[in-house]
């Protein structure tokens, strides 16, 4: 019994593994993904980067973070991925990009931050970007689609077919009451 569905046991375990350490914010999860845009921490992160966030009980000097600024239409609404380098939790953090002479007008505080980086992921950004294209998205769902019945096709056939009985004992080999009858 469990062997015939060994294989969606452990595609559930996978997504719930994935979920519990690296599911957006937006649905539960612990972590919240930034894509990198600009050179403020080149080296290290270039544009079209990944980064994955978690969320951390404290912030330290020398931590990639993310947050949002107060004056979020400076950013555009989006998250600045700098690196923590001086202040404290009450005052509020000094952040600084590693490609940059000077420090971040903003002074976030936890509450600001979305998160410490946990993962980076170089070059990802630019296949999501890619991937959220309407045709693009269109296409792989179809195909994801396909394959699902596929999948289920060939379940269906690999279901042993009982042959006909001649032996009158067998209920199967009795022939079916007709209809209203």
């Amino acid at each position: 019994m469990i062997r015939a569905h060994l294989g969606e046991i452990v595609i559930i375990g996978l997504a719930l593994a994935w979920y519990v350490v690296l599911g957006p914010t937006v649905i539960g999860g612990p972590a919240t993904y930034a894509m990198v845009s600009g050179t403020s921490m080149e080296p290290l992160l270039s544009t079209g980067d990944l980064v994955v966030l978690r969320r951390a009980d404290a912030y330290a000097l020398g931590d990639l973070v993310a947050f949002h600024p107060p004056d979020r239409e400076s950013t555009g609404g989006a998250l600045v991925i700098h690196r923590i380098v001086g202040g404290t939790a009450a005052t509020g953090f000094e952040t600084r990009g590693d490609n940059n002479r000077g420090d971040d007008p903003w002074r976030p505080r936890p509450k600001d931050i979305a998160g410490k980086a946990a993962i980076v992921i170089p070059g990802a950004a630019r296949v999501l970007e890619w991937a959220r294209r309407p045709f693009v998205f269109a296409a792989l769902a179809a195909g994801f689609a396909v394959f699902a019945i596929l999948l289920g096709t060939s379940r269906s056939a690999d279901k042993p077919v009982r042959a006909a009985s001649t032996d009158p004992e067998d209920p199967a080999a009795k022939p079916a009451a007709a209809p209203g009858g």
